[in-house]
């Protein structure tokens, strides 16, 4: 608790004493009453004749507390005017040095031995950034080729795997009649990546065939269980359409058209 007060009184008197006003106070009293310091300072009287002394001739409220106060105030008021023109001149000296400078840079030819290390520097510069987009290339190209050989090799263990078992009488071709239209459309779907889906219009565009009629090869299609609706899906002008994917069925027959 005494800590915290001591504490609070210091910073309490540090804040007064660092006042600029409090500050040109203290200096204009100095300035007017100078002669009583100089006689309390170095006077070998005793304290009781300095006080006699200073009462008779030094006590005087004018001096002592009137004008320093009038002319501190005045001082705190008139320094930031003052103190500002110096300023002023000083900063503009300082950037008419700055542009003057610029401008001597700028006018400033290089050296030969400059403009090779700077053509030089550049030169160092565009061979990485080449070779930074270079090898981005060939990673990308890497991952394309990888993806496609591991789709491929998907495919072919699904069709092998499906050998293997007895032909299911729904989806055999043999059993199963589906007319080209409905073939192709069902090979169509074929290599989605995971969670994607196919819609009509699209279908339609890519194989150059009737919206209307890839339509209804699609609803045939979902009738009999060779796709799945999975959900709507927007086209490239933000319109629903139905989205399908290959269901168990569809898979067996393409598995089964291959394996003929």
């Amino acid at each position: 608790m005494f800590q915290e007060l001591t504490t609070s009184l210091k910073a309490s008197l540090y804040e007064r004493t660092a006042s600029p006003l409090l500050g040109a106070i203290v200096l204009a009293w100095f300035g007017f009453n100078w002669k009583l310091l100089l006689y309390m300072l170095f006077s070998e009287s005793s304290i009781e004749m300095k006080l006699q002394f200073i009462t008779e001739n030094y006590l005087n409220l004018w001096n002592n507390l009137y004008w320093p106060v009038l002319v501190g105030a005045g001082v705190s008021l008139v320094y930031p005017i003052v103190s500002f023109v110096p300023f002023l001149i000083s900063e503009k000296i300082q950037h008419a040095q700055r542009d003057l400078k610029q401008r001597l840079s700028m006018s400033q030819l290089l050296s030969v031995e400059q403009s090779l290390e700077l053509r030089e520097e550049l030169v160092e510069k565009d061979k990485k950034i080449r070779s930074i987009i270079s090898e981005n290339q060939k990673q990308t190209k890497d991952l394309e080729a990888t993806i496609k050989q591991l789709t491929d090799e998907s495919k072919d263990l699904y069709f092998r795997l499906s050998e293997l078992n007895a032909p299911d009488p729904e989806a055999d071709p043999k059993e199963v009649n589906l007319s080209h239209l409905e073939y192709q459309i069902l090979n169509h779907h074929t290599g989605l990546k995971q969670g994607n889906v196919q819609i009509g219009k699209d279908i339609a565009s890519n194989l150059g065939l009737d919206e209307k009629e890839v339509q209804k090869a699609l609803d045939n299609l979902e009738q009999r269980g060779f796709i799945k609706y999975v959900s709507d899906a927007e086209d490239d002008e933000g319109n629903d359409y139905p989205g399908y994917n290959l269901d168990m069925l569809g898979r067996k027959y393409l598995a089964y058209r291959k394996g003929e």
